[in-house]
């Protein structure tokens, strides 16, 4: 009898997740979407990022970019795990003087550029409102 490792579990696990929903995207249409920002030089700051078999919402900035994943502060991840990104229209700066909290600045993502971006490169699932844009992988 083989014995399973974490990985091939997980994978099992994440394969029969993805079964039970509806796909928006794969590989190709993530890696475009993120070597989007690089090629049009767009940040995108205070976006979170929700997996499909965790609860937890991460914090999200772009790492390196491969065909099927990328690698980030918290970890290497495949695109097949992204459920959700949420890019925020505004996001807060804190700061700081030494322990004392001060007063936080706000600036804006450029959502429209962001959105006529996407238009550009594919079809893509996604709700904008004046929150942010979220974009699906799976619903």
């Amino acid at each position: 009898m083989k014995t399973q490792l974490p990985y091939d579990i997980y994978q099992k696990k994440l394969d029969k997740e993805i079964s039970h929903r509806a796909s928006f995207m794969n590989d190709s249409k993530w890696c475009k979407f993120f070597e989007e920002f690089s090629v049009n030089n767009l940040s995108i700051n205070g976006s979170k990022i929700k997996f499909l078999l965790e609860d937890k919402i991460y914090d999200f900035s772009i790492g390196y970019i491969g065909e099927s994943y990328m690698d980030t502060i918290f970890g290497v991840f495949s695109f097949k795990e992204i459920e959700w990104i949420f890019i925020p229209q505004k996001y807060e700066i804190e700061r700081f003087n030494r322990t004392e909290k001060l007063s936080s600045q706000y600036k804006e993502n450029p959502i429209d550029k962001i959105e006529e971006a996407m238009s550009n490169l594919a079809r893509f699932c996604y709700e904008k409102d004046e929150n942010g844009l979220k974009i699906y992988g799976y619903k």
